[in-house]
């Protein structure tokens, strides 16, 4: 989906907060057990193997035609991306209503057009997205959304530097949609509920009807975890901690 865009660009800094460590890291996740891993992470993708697995049990595993590679990561391995695409199946656990979209991305070159590094896909046939990140060449990040009311967007101005690992982050509530990079939000805009319609999660690059690879990322991904409610902003921070 691509539409006119909104620009709103701020900056916050907060505390870390101590309420999500358990999911900080792969080492974190080995020495527990699912029950300690937090109520509201609903998918997990560490990304340490090529297996693509929701390291939460809850088995929102990820499938591949265009697969990615394994590359160094954040905490431990990452996965590596040049015209690949990970799908994970939609399923209602994955549609929330509030939630939160987080991981680390490692971009190797800024690409002249769109790369869009996740997104929930929403109503193939207008190739649009219930939520999506994406960025336009080294200009600025963009989240393309569909809610109740309309397909908006907006846009913020941040650093995009080519090989270096950035933490990024979407929170979305029935009335607002909020971007962080770095634990800073660059920006929120108001909104109506999100909708959903059964489609899957991409990782890696967006899907264009019917099924083909479009604005795919050359870089790396670690880290991805879907909660199913809005992260305030100092949990935002405590996720992005290296």
């Amino acid at each position: 989906m691509r539409g006119a865009a909104l620009c709103i660009v701020s900056a916050c800094g907060f505390a870390p907060s101590a309420s999500i460590d358990a999911a900080s890291s792969p080492d974190a996740a080995d020495a527990t057990t699912i029950d300690a891993l937090p109520a509201d992470l609903v998918a997990w993708y560490p990304m340490d193997d090529l297996s693509m697995i929701d390291a939460t049990g809850h088995g929102h595993d990820g499938a591949c035609a265009a697969c990615p590679t394994q590359a160094a990561g954040v905490f431990g391995n990452g996965l590596a991306f040049s015209n690949a695409r990970i799908d994970v199946p939609g399923t209602p656990e994955l549609e929330t209503p509030e939630g939160t979209v987080a991981g680390w991305l490692e971009l190797d070159a800024i690409s002249n057009g769109y790369v869009c590094p996740f997104g929930k896909i929403f109503n193939p046939v207008a190739n649009g997205n219930t939520w999506q990140l994406c960025l336009f060449q080294a200009s600025f990040w963009q989240v393309f959304l569909t809610t109740s009311t309309a397909m908006p967007s907006f846009t913020a101005g941040a650093q995009i530097i080519p090989g270096q690992w950035q933490h990024v982050a979407i929170t979305w509530t029935s009335s607002k949609v909020e971007l962080f990079v770095g634990g800073a939000s660059l920006g929120s805009v108001s909104s109506t509920q999100l909708v959903f319609d059964g489609n899957i999660m991409t990782i890696g690059a967006d899907r264009n009807f019917p099924d083909t690879i479009d604005s795919p990322i050359s870089g790396a991904v670690d880290e991805l975890k879907l909660f199913d409610r809005a992260l305030s902003p100092a949990e935002i921070v405590a996720l992005g901690i290296r």
